[in-house]
C-alpha cells in the first residue's frame, strides 16, 4: 500500500544512533559558527551561507536550507524511503532547524516541492509532531490578494519520534504542526521529495544541484 493510501508512515531508526549523533552535533556546531561570524561582523547578516534566523514560520529559530551534508542524506535515504512509500522519488531539498523552548510550528501544508516529505529527529528533547491525515481539512485561500492558510483546527494524530526516527507524509495534502516546545531544545531535518512522474525541470528545488544555495534557483520561485 503506497503512501497515497496511508497518508503518513513512521520509520523507526532510519538512521543509527551513531550516525544521527554526527548529524545532530553538526547542526548544533553550525549554529555556533553562524553566531560567531555574525557577532564578529565577518559575514553579511542577510547571508544564508552559514544558516539564518529569519524563518517566517518559526521566528528566531536557527535554520539551514539545502545544506550539502543534509542534501547528501536526502540522496542516501531515498532508496529506503522509496521502498517504504512504494513511490519513485526525485530529490528537492532539505531544511533543518534547531528549536528552543517555547518554539512552535504553526499548522500548515507545504508547497509543491514538499510533495513527499519526511521529518527526521536529529536529537534533543522529546517533542511530538501532529498530523491530520484528512486532505480535505485546511486549505490555502486568497485574502485581499494575499495567499493565506486557513486551518479547520482538527485534533490530528500525535507522533513522537526518537533520534533517528522519521515520519514520511504527504506534505502538500496533510496539515501538520507542533505545539510549543516545553523542554530545552530539539533539532529536526526535513527531507523533501517529489514523485518523479510529476517532475519536469525542477529537480533539487530548481537549484543547480545538491548543496547549492538558494540564489542558484532557476526562475522566480525562490521561497524556502
Amino acid at each position: 500500500m503506497s503512501l497515497h493510501n496511508k497518508k503518513y508512515i513512521v520509520v523507526r531508526k532510519i538512521l543509527s544512533e551513531e550516525t544521527v549523533k554526527i548529524y545532530y552535533d553538526y547542526m548544533l556546531n553550525k549554529e555556533k559558527v553562524c553566531i560567531t561570524l555574525l557577532e564578529n561582523r565577518m559575514i553579511n547578516p542577510f547571508s544564508a551561507d552559514y544558516g539564518f534566523f529569519s524563518d517566517t514560520q518559526t521566528k528566531g529559530v536557527y535554520c539551514t536550507y539545502g545544506d550539502l551534508l543534509f542534501d547528501n542524506m536526502l540522496t542516501q535515504l531515498k532508496p529506503r524511503i522509496e521502498k517504504e512509500t512504494e513511490l519513485e522519488l526525485t530529490e528537492m531539498y532539505t531544511y533543518a532547524r534547531n528549536y528552543r523552548m517555547r518554539d512552535e510550528l504553526e499548522r500548515h501544508k507545504d508547497r509543491k516541492s514538499c510533495e513527499i516529505s519526511g521529518t527526521l529527529n536529529l536529537g534533543g528533547d522529546p517533542w511530538p509532531i501532529y498530523i491530520d491525515p484528512n486532505p480535505e481539512h485546511g486549505k490555502h485561500v486568497m485574502v485581499d490578494g494575499v495567499e493565506k492558510y486557513i486551518s479547520t483546527g482538527e485534533k490530528g494524530v500525535e507522533v513522537l519520534l526518537e533520534p533517528g526516527d522519521c515520519m514520511i507524509y504527504l506534505g502538500t495534502e496533510c496539515e501538520h504542526w507542533r505545539e510549543p516546545l516545553l523542554e530545552k531544545s530539539c533539532s529536526q531535518v526535513f527531507l523533501h521529495y517529489r514523485e518523479t512522474k510529476n517532475v519536469t525541470d525542477d529537480g533539487w528545488d530548481k537549484r543547480l544541484g545538491p548543496g547549492m544555495p538558494i540564489f542558484t534557483k532557476r526562475g522566480k520561485d525562490k521561497d524556502k
